[in-house]
């Protein structure tokens, strides 16, 4: 019953033993107390005793001594993978809940002394458990090594009311570029595409981004791209190419393609919405080994 609270445990077996029924709230537990060799003038190879006693306001009466074993802390060590992950624990009650979640052994408070952790030397920690004299389940001690890790989320995460799923635009029913476009492949169209440079787009190149806009796109702005004055939606009059070259990992780009081009619509131009994303590829070549 190592899974349990000492309490629990000891009552479990008292219960198994003696066929009863008895909870928590019915008894009284007093100290343990060492038995060596004997008990009562018997020979004995329980090493604890304790009192039990009826508990007031229960339906007992009177009070009962029982002899048992306290487990040894030293036995754990031979345990396969006695160890345990910790975050930014600084002494052994800390540890508790991180033992409970790696090896199911319950410990309390009550069970072990509270001392700090110490450096083991190669980057672990080390503690040090050893059983309160009090402890009604536990004797003696061990060394168990705390490897860095095991941040429990319940703590990390300090904020669980999310603004949502949303892309980061003014509102959440925006036709988001970087989204819109992730799909589309402009490799069809790299002669055009890799050529333009950053900056403002040119009338000419804009025609050209328009042309291949209109032939793959296959959504909302189909046939609604332009390059014209005054139109707030799906428009590259006055648009900025920010960059054009090689694709990164540290862009929000479809890492299928090699190249990308990153383009912002004119400030008065709201749809699509934040920087849209052109991506292609070195065209096939036929003759290449």
């Amino acid at each position: 019953m190592l899974q349990y609270p000492s309490l629990d445990s000891l009552l479990y077996y008292v219960n198994l033993a003696n066929a009863t029924s008895y909870s928590l709230t019915d008894l009284l537990v007093s100290k343990p107390q060492v038995v060596e060799g004997s008990w009562h003038e018997q020979v004995t190879l329980k090493n604890t005793v304790v009192r039990l006693s009826a508990a007031p306001g229960s339906p007992y009466k009177g009070n009962k001594q029982v002899v048992y074993d306290r487990l040894n802390l030293a036995n754990l060590a031979g345990l396969k993978g006695f160890q345990v992950l910790a975050y930014q624990i600084p002494d052994v009650h800390g540890l508790i809940p991180a033992i409970a979640n790696y090896t199911g052994l319950h410990f309390s408070t009550a069970d072990l002394n509270n001392v700090p952790l110490v450096d083991n030397g190669d980057g672990n920690l080390k503690a040090v458990l050893t059983a309160h004299p009090d402890s009604i389940a536990w004797v003696g001690s061990v060394e168990l090594i705390v490897k860095p890790g095991g941040v429990p989320l319940d703590s990390a995460v300090v904020e669980p009311n999310l603004p949502g799923l949303n892309y980061p635009t003014a509102n959440d029913t925006d036709t988001f570029g970087a989204v819109y476009l992730y799909g589309y492949d402009f490799t069809t169209y790299f002669s055009d595409v890799s050529m333009i440079a950053p900056g403002v787009l040119s009338s000419g190149n804009a025609d050209k981004l328009v042309t291949a806009l209109k032939a793959l796109d296959i959504s909302s702005g189909a046939a609604l791209w332009t390059n014209t004055d005054g139109a707030t939606a799906w428009n590259l009059k006055g648009a900025s190419v920010v960059s054009n070259g090689l694709n990164s990992s540290s862009l929000p780009t479809n890492q299928s393609y090699k190249y990308v081009m990153a383009l912002n619509l004119a400030a008065g131009v709201i749809t699509p919405a934040g920087t849209m994303y052109l991506h292609y590829n070195d065209p096939f070549d036929p003759n290449a080994t």
